[in-house]
């Protein structure tokens, strides 16, 4: 790797709060949706959270605002 790889890998590093917001989606998606679903979508969450936010779709972004919005309305 040359020095102009390096400095691109390290600025596309997600921010803390960004990875603390997905890592709370994943575990309320296991929580909330218990078994396979529940599983899936933690793993997918987690996923993005490594690496796959380099991709740059939002999808999983509105995922787990979903995930996180119904948590909080679920008693």
């Amino acid at each position: 790797m040359d020095e102009n790889t390096d400095t691109t890998v390290v600025g596309s590093l997600m921010d803390s709060p960004t990875k603390a917001f997905l890592l709370g989606a994943a575990r309320a998606a296991e929580a909330r949706y218990p078994g396979a679903v529940g599983e899936l979508l933690s793993q997918e969450l987690l996923s993005w959270m490594v690496f796959g936010h380099l991709l740059g779709s939002d999808l999983i972004m509105r995922v787990a605002a979903e995930v996180l919005a119904e948590d909080a309305v679920s008693p």
